[in-house]
């Protein structure tokens, strides 16, 4: 069986990566995603291709769809030719054709224009399962219509496909234990973080009010990416005074000054495995429906000990009180906070014992075995 995995990763994290690595734009294409995602450390697809290779009978590959100079470089390496104002979905196409997956599973579902899969289709013949992937819950079945299964790490993600008709399964993606090597300090540096996006929109309103509550009467190093940087006079900022928004406008600036910028990759992991709480907040549309985002298991992984919001599911993914702390409200998140920062011993306890669990039973392949099995139980009806 043949699998090929689209998958995307921050463009800021891109950008970073041939900053830090100018002469990789003239190395071959091979080389040089194989660095790529492993510096990322949170590329879902690599984990799967690592692990789906291991099993006999099973071959795998990836594809990091949104690196223009990495996709560009393999299409100069084969000779393909491609228009510079459609270069994402055509190479992208082409690279697709030219592996004839029997099982197509794709990430970053939203980069795909209308019809994309259906192209897919018609161009890999032997194609037998295209897979969506939808972590965030997006919720959209006209846009997913094209796959034949969904799979999210979200519960309730995955009851509104069902409810609509479509295939779908929870997958938890977990946690790969090769990026602690080296991250975790000895000397913690940082009592409470938080590292994430902030994108001052409705996925993430309920977040920016924690952290801005909290901030105001704890210590909380904030490294917030996707947060606009402080202009006064930015046309975001003289949209909020023309509405007469004069409360947002100064809340804006006073959780951005706290900000100490964004961090992607090893850089992120460095920072959590130097914290000894790690604050998490889910996205606002899934609040309160099931817990499951990446920072769970990234910050348990990391060693940290892991502050979250409350979800229904969540005794189902960890020990609540034992392998994770729990909050509902701003006032008990920090009086937990308060907590867990006097008594050492007991955050401590807890750290290693989530760290213990993640590492144990949400691993790249548990992640890979969940996938294959999801795929063959499909494939037989």
């Amino acid at each position: 069986m043949r699998f090929l995995i689209i998958d995307a990763l921050y463009e800021q994290n891109i950008a970073q990566f041939y900053a830090a690595r100018p002469d990789r734009k003239a190395l071959p294409y091979k080389h040089v995603l194989a660095e790529m995602v492993q510096d990322s450390g949170v590329c879902a697809a690599w984990w799967l291709v690592n692990e789906l290779n291991k099993i006999s009978g099973v071959s795998a590959r990836a594809i990091i769809a949104n690196a223009p100079l990495l996709q560009k470089r393999w299409a100069d390496e084969v000779g393909f030719r491609f228009k510079e104002n459609d270069w994402f979905h055509k190479i992208l196409l082409e690279q697709i054709r030219s592996v004839q997956p029997d099982v197509l599973v794709v990430f970053p579902t939203t980069l795909l224009r209308s019809g994309f899969i259906d192209q897919v289709k018609m161009a890999c013949s032997q194609l037998q399962c295209a897979v969506a992937w939808d972590g965030v819950g997006a919720h959209s079945v006209a846009f997913i219509k094209e796959y034949d299964v969904v799979l999210s790490c979200l519960e309730h993600t995955t009851e509104f496909y069902r409810n609509h008709g479509k295939q779908a399964a929870t997958l938890i993606t977990g946690f790969d234990a090769t990026v602690c090597h080296g991250q975790r300090g000895s000397e913690l540096l940082y009592d409470t973080v938080f590292v994430g996006s902030v994108t001052l929109n409705t996925y993430d309103e309920n977040r920016f009010q924690l952290l801005l509550e909290i901030s105001r009467k704890r210590k909380v190093d904030l490294w917030m990416s996707n947060y606009p940087a402080w202009q006064p006079w930015s046309r975001n900022q003289l949209g909020l005074l023309r509405r007469f928004h004069y409360r947002q406008f100064r809340e804006v600036w006073e959780l951005g000054r706290r900000n100490h910028g964004q961090k992607f990759g090893k850089e992120m992991f460095s920072v959590l495995g130097q914290a000894r709480i790690c604050l998490n907040q889910h996205a606002d549309f899934g609040n309160g429906r099931s817990a499951g985002n990446r920072r769970l298991w990234e910050a348990t992984g990391m060693g940290a000990c892991l502050l979250t919001d409350w979800q229904p599911n969540l005794d189902k993914i960890f020990k609540v009180d034992e392998e994770v702390v729990t909050y509902r409200t701003a006032e008990e998140c920090i009086e937990k906070m308060d907590y867990l920062l006097a008594h050492e011993d007991k955050r401590k306890e807890i750290a290693a014992a989530g760290m213990g669990r993640t590492l144990k039973d949400y691993s790249p392949r548990q992640f890979a075995a969940g996938l294959l099995h999801q795929i063959q139980e499909i494939m037989k009806l």
